[in-house]
């Protein structure tokens, strides 16, 4: 075995979290604020339906396995992390399923029909994110908080850097 980290302090960890959620958020505001003046109101209305969509099947699947992996006596295993992600798949097929079929009820609920495919496509999201590696709350039984502050905050951050020439383009 690998040799035992050395815990952050306290107030360390209290920052190291709300940084990463803090900057998570801004950049989130960022991404919304750049998409809202980039797309028009229907376009926007769709992101944001798109958002809603996915975000409601993540909330409808959600079984605390973070925490399960936090808190339970083996969860510093790779056999029982292993299981965690096989569930963790499991919940990721759930979750585009629920998606995918409630496409066409959220396209009609918008009067957009033409949205219907675009919606179905959002099932992609829960089916990644199914694959993701739950490694970061491994790190947390260890009162390490950075890789869950990085995972937070770095995709939000690629984001805004990512559609920032889009926004320089149109409105320069």
């Amino acid at each position: 075995m690998g040799r035992k980290a050395t815990p952050e302090p306290p107030l360390t960890r209290i920052a190291t979290l709300l940084s990463g959620h803090g900057l998570m958020a801004l950049a989130t505001l960022a991404r919304n604020l750049v998409l809202a003046r980039l797309l028009g109101p229907q376009d926007y209305g769709l992101a944001v339906a798109l958002v809603v969509i996915t975000s409601a099947a993540e909330m409808v699947t959600t079984l605390g396995l973070p925490q399960l992996m936090v808190r339970h006596k083996r969860g510093a295993g790779a056999g029982f992390q292993a299981t965690l992600h096989a569930v963790q798949l499991g919940r990721g097929l759930v979750g585009a399923a629920v998606v995918s079929l409630s496409a066409g009820l959220l396209a009609d609920a918008l009067r957009a029909p033409e949205a219907t495919e675009t919606l179905r496509l959002a099932a992609l999201v829960p089916l990644v994110l199914g694959f993701t590696h739950l490694d970061q709350f491994r790190a947390q039984r260890h009162r390490r908080h950075l890789p869950q502050a990085l995972i937070l905050a770095v995709p939000a951050l690629i984001t805004v850097v990512a559609i920032s020439p889009i926004y320089v383009g149109q409105t320069g």
